[in-house]
């Protein structure tokens, strides 16, 4: 499994990148952001897990979206537009 700076790299690359690649980046960058926001305060203790877990689903509906969106592209292996990219990350 990836670990958080990991995700956030990869999420930054694709959002790097022009048009609908762009928007994915950006829609899961977004997302990520909202899940540390979710999180610190569950670290800090003033959350509790339930809590946490019942705030985090709408941002995993999100998430599952986006990454739908980008798998549902249909590229050639020899395609190198910015889509294409995403699609194979």
């Amino acid at each position: 499994m990836r670990g958080a700076a990991e995700g956030k790299r990869e999420f930054t690359r694709i959002a790097e990148r022009r048009g609908v690649s762009q928007a994915i980046g950006e829609g899961l960058l977004a997302a990520e952001k909202t899940l540390f926001q979710l999180w610190y305060p569950v670290r800090d203790g003033t959350l509790i897990h339930e809590a946490f877990r019942q705030a985090v689903q709408p941002v995993q509906v999100k998430v599952n979206r986006w990454l739908q969106e980008a798998a549902s592209y249909d590229m050639g292996p020899q395609e190198k537009t910015p889509l294409a990219k995403t699609v194979r990350t």
